[in-house]
């Protein structure tokens, strides 16, 4: 066959080049086979004709159900070579369904698989030499993956998600095809067959304990973080505050990330998913959805991640006002990675518009898109960590206002020297003794001094800094860039990967001193409303109450009720004593009066005072 005269495809029992139509009709036909029947078992059985799969019963008469009774051919209409000798592959009978275990989106999952075959034929095998020349194997569909023109030696392709019927594929070592000097390798029944043979052994069912393990860690960090970005919203004294603003907006990039993992998750990736007919009809909402979670969302983070690294060093190394806008910060954060995906799904969409967009796409021209920018956030954060360590260090060194905090509380891994040379500024020996006694290793020795040397707690906070920053920066990333083939490895990847949410809240939420103390302040200054209210509502009855004022003096109000005046009014009297250091001093009685009838008050009437 010429080049150029149509499309190879290669599998067990057969090995033919054929026209478009002619092909796209069977590898569609064996798209259905193999997905679905390929261990079929008594009562029924198959056969693959050009229009379509013939679905029999055993009983059945070989002459009543064959490739020419269109009544048991099921192919998709819109790929099959003639529709008056098949029948729509969605009038399937339920028994046959039911028995091979065939979900409810069985069609959609059979299109995809066709659909791919066509693309291979339009995109890779059209115009390929289908010759082997003892150097290179020819382009071919081997039935569920496209594999073009090749060397001798391995070649590897990724494992299609519709081989399971979307049920769920992990790779692991990928779909492996040998081409040999001969030609694609044959082996054992297949070379008997005359069909060529693919590995497909490294794409295993996806393993359920990767699936628990991410949506446990999400999970967590969700629920971590909701409070925290309530906390961060609703106090006034940490909304206004830049630093607070971009810990909050990290935190809801993270909260929106763990939000749409969990939802894809259930909607699209378990069993028997609802909207897994989405996922196999490379659906536009799907597509959406997967984009914003896995290039969007994932952008965000590290951009935020950026800014908080941006934002600290500009705190360190320069000083200026708190105040400063963030306008900038936002419009980078949110508004780059929007860009970025925007861009990426464009030309997606035209390039390798295949699998709702989970998986990464074999062209690495577009994956690098969304890398590139991610790892020069991870970079950029590693310098700038390593520059804020620097500048930490030297101001805990040689700032003389922060050295005696250095010897406040020494920390669990300070060394503890027993002799040594006396501190310039030492600590002394009773407080140093009662701080130190829960962390030393080294009982003192007697008629020793014990003396912590000044370099090593600035390491020491330098060290707890720079593990309190991994996770706010990102850099566990650095880590875990290189995804390992082992099982294990993944697992707890995809645990450090969900729960990096929770330690963040943790560290810039919950563990944060400025919030705790925004929140005690909060729990006082209801605690002094209430009072005030009670002790307001038991005076207004006509009961002696004492009022707390912060000052630490007390006020008496007495309320005193006098007689219906002339005027017809009530004349109403509240004595306040203050009591204070110096002792008891009453103030003026103020007497309102309250009216008791419809009159209008006398405007030269004035209140009288009393002492």
């Amino acid at each position: 066959m010429v080049a150029g005269g149509g499309c190879r495809i290669a599998n067990s029992g057969v090995e033919a080049v054929l026209p478009r139509e002619d092909f796209a009709s069977f590898a569609c036909t064996q798209c259905l086979l193999f997905i679905y029947f390929l261990h079929v078992k008594d009562p029924l059985r198959v056969q693959p004709c050009a229009a379509g799969l013939a679905i029999c019963r055993s009983g059945h008469n070989p002459d009543e159900c064959n490739c020419g009774t269109a009544e048991h051919v099921y192919n998709l209409p819109e790929y099959t070579t003639s529709r008056n000798e098949s029948t729509p592959l969605s009038e399937l009978p339920e028994t046959y369904r039911n028995f091979m275990g065939m979900p409810s989106h069985y069609e959609s999952v059979v299109r995809s698989c066709c659909t791919a075959a066509v693309s291979c034929c339009d995109n890779v095998l059209q115009g390929a030499e289908t010759s082997h020349d003892g150097r290179e194997c020819p382009a071919t569909w081997d039935g569920w993956q496209c594999f073009p023109r090749s060397p001798v030696g391995s070649v590897r392709a990724t494992c299609p998600n519709y081989i399971d019927g979307f049920q769920g594929v992990e790779e692991q070592e990928g779909v492996i095809k040998e081409c040999t000097s001969v030609g694609w390798f044959r082996q054992g029944s297949m070379e008997e067959l005359g069909g060529e043979h693919t590995q497909y052994v490294g794409c295993a069912v996806k393993n359920h304990s990767k699936f628990f393990a991410g949506v446990f860690s999400y999970a967590i960090s969700v629920i971590a973080i909701i409070p925290a970005v309530v906390i961060l919203s609703v106090f006034r004294t940490l909304r206004t505050q830049a630093v607070y603003v971009i810990h909050k907006h990290l935190l809801i990039s993270f909260l929106l990330l763990g939000i749409f993992y969990l939802f894809t998750s259930f909607m699209f990736i378990v069993k028997d998913a609802p909207l897994m007919r989405w996922h196999a009809e490379n659906h536009v909402v799907c597509r959406l959805l997967f984009l914003t979670q896995l290039r969007f969302l994932r952008l965000s983070t590290f951009s935020w991640m950026l800014a908080e690294g941006v934002y600290l060093f500009r705190l360190l190394y320069k000083s200026f006002s708190d105040n400063d806008s963030l306008i900038v910060y936002k419009i980078v954060c949110w508004g780059f990675p929007l860009l970025i995906s925007i861009v990426y799904g464009v030309l997606r969409l035209q390039l390798d518009d295949v699998d709702c967009w989970v998986t990464p796409s074999d062209d690495f021209r577009l994956e690098a898109i969304v890398m590139f920018p991610s790892l020069f956030c991870i970079t950029l954060n590693l310098i700038l960590v390593t520059v804020i360590l620097y500048i930490l260090v030297k101001k805990l060194r040689y700032n003389p206002h922060l050295e005696p905090m250095q010897y406040r509380r020494p920390p669990l891994f300070a060394i503890i020297l027993h002799g040594g040379i006396r501190l310039a500024n030492p600590i002394r020996r009773d407080s140093f003794l009662r701080s130190t006694a829960r962390h030393s290793l080294i009982p003192p020795l007697p008629g020793q001094q014990l003396i912590i040397a000044p370099d090593v707690l600035v390491v020491a906070k330098a060290v707890r800094a720079a593990l309190m920053l991994v996770p706010v920066f990102g850099l566990h990333f650095l880590f875990t860039i290189y995804r390992m083939p082992s099982e294990l490895h993944q697992i707890m990847n995809l645990i450090m990967d969900g729960l990096q949410g929770f330690a963040v809240s943790i560290i810039l939420c919950y563990a944060n001193n400025g919030v705790g103390e925004a929140i005690k302040k909060y729990i006082k200054d209801m605690k002094d409303l209430r009072t005030l209210r009670s002790e307001c509502r038991n005076s207004s009855a006509g009961l002696g109450n004492r009022i707390s004022i912060p000052n630490g003096k007390k006020k008496s109000i007495v309320p005193v009720l006098q007689p219906i005046s002339d005027s017809g009014t009530i004349e109403f009297n509240i004595s306040i004593h203050e009591t204070g250091p110096e002792g008891k001093r009453e103030s003026q009685d103020y007497r309102q009066p309250l009216m008791t009838t419809n009159e209008e008050p006398n405007e030269n009437e004035t209140h009288e005072n009393s002492m």
